[in-house]
């Protein structure tokens, strides 16, 4: 799997539990984050809210939770740092 979608997975992970169980429908958040070659998150940020103010909360306090990937870049990266956009959607449970 590519470094990308771990670093998706690790922030997934971290939000799950956060997300407000009383949803009414789906939304996304759009998020920055930065990236540097050895795993550490230098920046992160919402670049693009949900306008569902307890969803937008769950989603910075996950944001503010990782501090590391916990990987660095696979061998043969040159970059010193990368920027990921990440989407933050809920899966909306029950109801069909």
């Amino acid at each position: 799997t590519s470094y990308a979608n771990y670093v998706v997975g690790v922030y997934r992970r971290i939000w799950e539990p956060l997300i407000p169980a009383n949803l009414a429908r789906s939304r996304v958040a759009k998020v920055s984050v930065t990236i540097a070659r050895d795993g550490r998150v230098l920046k992160s940020a919402i670049i693009s809210r949900t306008g569902d103010a307890a969803l937008d909360h769950s989603v910075q306090r996950a944001l503010d939770r990782v501090r590391t990937i916990g990987k660095s870049f696979p061998s043969g990266s040159k970059d010193p740092q990368r920027t990921f956009t990440l989407d933050f959607t809920p899966q909306i449970r029950g109801g069909n």
